[in-house]
């Protein structure tokens, strides 16, 4: 176990050198150092690791070079994929979602994923329809599989009971660039999330999480106020990616996700101990926590192959704007 962290702490400690050489547009160095830690230090290069060699020599015009460091990233990084599971195929008819294309260009696919869906196939998720094979049917197989077989086109994920924008990669050369822009913080995320509570206008919680830096910065963008409860909608930014960053942050700042029955202290389960009729039926709909009221309304990147700015939105879910209104209705009441 010792020598696997270590080998861990060893790839992040190269990926972040070979990162710096890759803002400063020199490849030859990406690769001399991803050759060093595979022949003499005998450390797995990672996803990671081939998508900044990728990047950095695609930007200089080597596509050639570029093109072969992918395709060995692949080769490598299938070798450690589980067999994939059988798709699921979907029927012409079928209607149980349609998936909303928000925009299709240079290899890059930005789509809507419905709360209640699975990014990708997980350990023990079955054949349940998930964001990955409804993109495969869209885009007739088209995915990119740097990431591996069971994480086709898959460069960021959102939780299953989060909605929102997610990216899709095509193609191993923009997955590449994507996860490059991802690692390097280049990517721009906000999101909208309904807290049990109140919070100050705006703010930020830096709490590291699992050892690592993390920032989220919030605004709130409404309040509604009853006699016996009170909730806020805020737009976040997270400023890292760290596992459940909002949800937990949100939860340290006193303001958990309404619905979200992991993150909450015993003083935060106090919060709303009677909750309006609309909030108490909103939350009746699947299990608890398979259902929370945190939506990905934005998303800003670097586009390719010019690096124009772009930024793709996607409009709150029909059931949040109910219960928004139900919430200004009940609000108003009072």
């Amino acid at each position: 176990m010792a020598a696997a962290k270590a080998r861990g702490d060893a790839a992040t400690a190269f990926n972040a050198a070979i990162s710096a050489y890759n803002r400063m547009g020199m490849s030859e160095s990406c690769v001399a150092l991803m050759e060093m830690m595979r022949d003499a230090l005998d450390v797995a290069p990672d996803v990671v690791t081939y998508a900044l060699c990728a990047s950095a020599l695609t930007r200089e015009g080597r596509l050639r070079d570029a093109e072969a460091t992918l395709e060995r990233a692949s080769e490598a990084l299938r070798r450690g994929t589980r067999p994939n599971r059988k798709q699921k195929k979907r029927a012409k008819n079928d209607d149980e979602w349609s998936m909303v294309v928000l925009r299709d260009s240079d290899g890059i696919a930005a789509v809507v994923k419905p709360a209640g869906v699975l990014t990708h196939p997980v350990e023990g998720g079955g054949s349940e329809l998930t964001l990955m094979d409804a993109a495969l049917s869209r885009f007739d197989g088209q995915l990119s599989d740097l990431n591996g077989l069971d994480k086709r086109g898959i460069v960021s994920r959102l939780d299953k009971p989060t909605s929102g924008v997610v990216l899709l990669a095509k193609n191993n050369a923009s997955h590449a660039e994507l996860l490059t822009q991802f690692y390097q913080r280049c990517v721009v995320k906000q999101y909208c999330a309904l807290l049990d509570g109140t919070l100050p206008a705006s703010g930020s919680e830096s709490t590291p999480l699992d050892g690592r830096s993390a920032t989220s910065e919030y605004e709130v963008m409404e309040t509604f106020i009853g006699p016996s409860w009170s909730y806020s909608l805020v737009r976040v930014e997270p400023k890292s990616g760290r596992k459940h960053q909002i949800r937990r942050h949100m939860a340290l700042l006193g303001a958990p996700l309404v619905g979200d029955p992991l993150y909450r202290t015993a003083r935060t389960k106090q919060i709303n101990p009677n909750p309006p009729e609309c909030v108490l039926k909103a939350l009746s709909v699947g299990k608890p926590g398979t259902i929370f009221w945190l939506h990905a309304s934005a998303v800003e990147y670097s586009g390719m192959p010019n690096g124009e700015r772009i930024v793709v939105s996607a409009p709150l879910p029909s059931a949040f704007e109910t219960l928004l209104a139900s919430l200004r209705a009940g609000a108003r009441d009072e």
